[in-house]
């Protein structure tokens, strides 16, 4: 039935029409949770291990000390085994399908010809300087990455050239991997474009800024070949409390759009939060939502009927009669006389009214 004015109003039961494609709108704002890894927390899924010939400052065995930099010192007057000796080792293993560069920073403390610090994929160097000379700046180096696919491991080594181990230090900083697939191809309107997270771990997100807290009752999103095998779409209106609109325990369509919809939320945005990968990466080609003045004005004030089925064509947006109840609504106003706060609630509820009407018919 109709809402009926003065009767019992239902909170938080509406939905808006159904939306034809080009009633999607493209977000012009995106974050996601990974789209590059560094030392801002912690070790950001790198791994350490040394020798105890090796002092490691600024870093523990497994965290950062309030530092995204650390050194690596071979300890004075203490005789190594063998030249080429590893005496320290930080190392990530990850899927390098994603990643086009490594970057860092290094400076070099102290001088003197008795290690290297090398940069490997697996076990082969694709970087590396010797401690020759000391320097009171930092070099930032960056690494191409972009010809690895597949699980490979990156490797920072602390290598003994020499016999004797020397106090000689190497400061490395803003070590950082670069996405190949950055969260803005999810709003380039360009479906062949993916948001890859770097991982595939449970807890990755993407969330769009829509600018303004806005009614929303819809989105679709086009999925990849990888998709994941449950997940949600959540709104929030400081991208810090977050509530679920839709949740899925079930993969999507590979390669295809899906569209969701839900009961009218206010909200500033919209994140898609992976609950469970399936073990790869999802790709996500575009993230649109879908919103209505009509049920922004609607949803704000509680009004409604709790329609819960959008009816099929386009039969409802031919029959809504804006103009002519506008007409009706400003008669007998004065010349330059504006509608109230409770004039406007008033016409969009008898709007609605002949929506649902519509719709039930």
């Amino acid at each position: 039935m109709p809402f009926k004015m003065g009767g019992e109003i239902p909170m938080g039961r509406v939905k808006l029409p159904e939306p034809l494609t080009s009633d999607y709108l493209i977000p012009s704002t995106v974050v996601a949770r990974k789209e590059f890894t560094n030392f801002e927390d912690g070790l950001g899924g790198w791994s350490l291990t040394k020798d105890t010939n090796v002092i490691i400052a600024g870093l523990s065995d497994v965290a950062i000390s309030g530092s995204r930099s650390f050194m690596m010192q071979g300890k004075s007057g203490v005789t190594i085994p063998y030249a080429g000796y590893v005496g320290a080792t930080l190392y990530k293993t990850i899927d390098l399908t994603y990643i086009t560069k490594l970057s860092f920073k290094y400076r070099m403390v102290t001088s003197g010809n008795y290690a290297r610090l090398s940069v490997k994929v697996d076990d082969t160097e694709v970087w590396g300087v010797d401690s020759e000379s000391a320097s009171t700046s930092t070099t930032t180096i960056t690494i191409d990455l972009s010809s690895y696919t597949g699980v490979h491991s990156i490797k920072f080594e602390y290598i003994f050239r020499t016999g004797d181990a020397t106090a000689v230090w190497f400061n490395i900083d803003d070590i950082s991997l670069t996405n190949n697939n950055p969260a803005s191809n999810a709003i380039d309107n360009n479906p062949s474009t993916f948001f890859v997270p770097l991982t595939a771990d449970a807890g990755e997100w993407i969330y769009i800024d829509l600018r303004t807290p806005t009614i929303v009752g819809g989105a679709r999103i086009y999925w990849g070949s990888n998709v994941p095998n449950a997940y949600r779409i959540q709104a929030s209106l400081d991208a810090t409390n977050w509530t679920d609109v839709y949740q899925a325990t079930s993969p999507p369509a590979t390669n295809d759009w899906t569209e969701y919809s839900w009961y009218a939320t206010y909200a500033r945005y919209l994140r898609i939060y992976i609950d469970d990968s399936g073990g790869v990466a999802p790709e996500i080609g575009e993230f649109h939502y879908y919103s209505l003045l009509i049920g922004r004005v609607a949803a704000e004030h509680g009004h409604g009927s709790g329609v819960e089925k959008w009816k099929k064509g386009t039969g409802v947006r031919r029959g809504f009669k804006v103009k002519e109840l506008l007409n009706e609504k400003i008669k007998g106003k004065k010349k330059k006389q504006h509608l109230s706060k409770d004039d406007i609630i008033e016409l969009i509820e008898e709007i609605l009214n002949y929506i649902e009407f519509q719709i039930n018919d």
